[in-house]
């Protein structure tokens, strides 16, 4: 029995070690290079101590096999450990690095209450494919790596995590080693997905049953997370997921409700695509939907109860080939832009006002690109670009045009709002980039700010709110990010950090 009970724990030690050393390795050569240089030293350096080590233990045994056997166990045990060490180390090191090791910043994000900047950056270690991902506080300055996997989340903002409205409650699949992932469902059932309110530490995730219950969710563990989107409300109570169709075409994707207390609150077939949703003060969603009709498409604003997964039309419109929706932060109003490139329109549409809400048509025309986005006092910025001009107009709440101010030659992009009653514009002037802070009430550009882009952008499903700290951030075409601390200073560095 003690012979079988040694030759069984040196069986999983050798297999444990075996599988943490090779899981830990594939982890970092997957994440941090492109190269197939480290894989090639692993098996170089096995075939050099494995030559060694027989030339030691012939030399040491020379008849005696037994003796041989013991020399050469003993030396691979030695280099078995030895490159355990060795990866651990490398682990550590090159997949958990600090602030300090920020060399440049390649994209910026905003959290959606403005406080917070989430930056992909360039370290000092791995290979340019490599780029960790860090929050910025942007009060206190606090720079920490985020923990969150970046193979999930929506394409409209960080691609790790989902926020709520307020940005009190987030979403995201905890970063683990790949090779893990499956071994783990596999094991415990579980999943890496985790969520935390502002009142706590951060929990699991409850994954709806759907997912749970299919072999592509396991899948997914291995190459990447399931739901397509997550939508948590502000009180951390309810999360709608939206899920992933089977990639067969077996399965129809799903709007689910999950409560971390009550578990599956209401589940439903939704085929439709979504623009964008939003949950509203009474605990319903509203979600502006499009559903393709034979070769064109309608545009829906429905209204979703949680509790029971049933769906109400409040308004309907013919949305041509494409479309882009964005609510007020109440999304009581909703902006429109619909149809392709070619001939495109910007709507604004009064969720509140009547059963078949009322739409106002704010700016149209062929061969042009259209932004638009809500303002703090509820009036809309429209930006018209027809190259190589563009022009920025203001409408009331109502949709009243009150002003058009020409914005010259030059590719333009409508940024956010930094401060109260004041936009900026992001410009690139024959490969020279600039932003244009511009006043909304009069038209008149306040200041022009050389070499750098705003970080905020009308596109996001949630822009930071205006006169907030995550409205002013800046980033250069040298990959340094920076904050306009107010219309009369000059940008103030955030990252890197100017090495001491």
């Amino acid at each position: 029995l003690s012979f079988v009970g040694v030759a069984a724990l040196r069986l999983v030690a050798v297999l444990g070690t075996t599988t943490l050393m090779f899981g830990l390795f594939t982890d970092v050569v997957i994440r941090a290079y492109d190269s197939p240089t480290h894989m090639k030293l692993l098996f170089g350096s096995y075939l050099a101590a494995a030559f060694l080590v027989s030339c030691v233990a012939i030399e040491m045994g020379r008849t005696d096999r037994l003796r041989i056997t013991r020399v050469l166990n003993l030396g691979m045990y030695l280099y078995t450990t030895l490159i355990c060490v060795v990866v651990v180390i490398e682990w550590l090191y090159i997949l958990h690095p600090g602030p300090a090791a920020i060399t440049s910043v390649t994209d910026a994000f905003v959290s959606t209450d403005g406080r917070v900047a989430f930056v992909a950056a360039h370290v000092n270690r791995g290979d340019a494919k490599y780029r960790p991902y860090f929050s910025v506080d942007l009060g206190s300055g606090e720079v920490q790596r985020l923990t969150a996997d970046r193979s999930s989340g929506p394409n409209d903002g960080p691609p790790w995590l989902w926020q709520s409205a307020d940005g009190n409650t987030k979403v995201w699949c905890e970063e683990s080693p790949i090779m893990f992932r499956l071994l783990r469902w596999v094991l415990t059932r579980s999943s890496t997905f985790r969520y935390q309110t502002s009142f706590g530490e951060s929990k699991p995730f409850p994954l709806p049953l759907g997912l749970e219950a299919t072999k592509r969710f396991e899948d997914a563990l291995v190459m990447g997370p399931m739901p397509v989107d997550v939508l948590p409300a502000s009180n951390g109570e309810l999360f709608a997921v939206l899920s992933t169709p089977d990639p067969n075409g077996k399965a129809e994707r799903h709007l689910s409700f999950m409560s971390p207390s009550r578990g599956q609150v209401a589940d439903s077939i939704f085929s439709r695509r979504i623009a964008t949703w939003a949950f509203l003060p009474s605990g319903r969603l509203r979600v502006v939907a499009v559903v393709r009709l034979g070769e064109g498409r309608d545009m829906q604003i429905l209204d979703v109860d949680p509790a029971t997964g049933k769906t109400t039309v409040v308004a309907a419109e013919d949305a041509g080939t494409s479309v882009f929706a964005r609510f007020n932060r109440s999304a009581t109003k909703a902006l429109i832009i619909s149809g392709p490139i070619a001939e495109r329109t910007v709507a604004l549409v009064d969720i509140e006002g009547s059963p078949r809400a009322p739409t106002r048509i704010l700016a149209t025309g062929k061969g042009i690109n259209l932004a638009a986005m809500f303002l703090l006092d509820g009036r809309v910025a429209v930006l018209v670009a027809r190259p190589p001009e563009a022009e920025l107009k203001i409408f009331s709440p109502g949709g009243k045009a009150l002003l058009d101010v020409p914005q010259g030659v030059g590719a333009t992009w409508l940024g956010g709002e930094p401060f109260t009653n004041v936009v900026s514009l992001s410009r690139m002037l024959t490969g020279a980039p600039e932003v244009d802070v511009v006043d909304t009430t009069s038209g008149k550009t306040l200041r022009r700010i050389p070499g750098v882009r705003a970080v905020a952008s009308w596109a996001s499903a949630l822009p930071p709110p205006p006169d907030s700290p995550g409205a002013r951030l800046l980033m250069s075409f040298d990959e340094k990010l920076y904050i306009l601390p107010s219309l009369t200073e000059e940008p103030r560095l955030l990252l890197p950090r100017p090495s001491k």
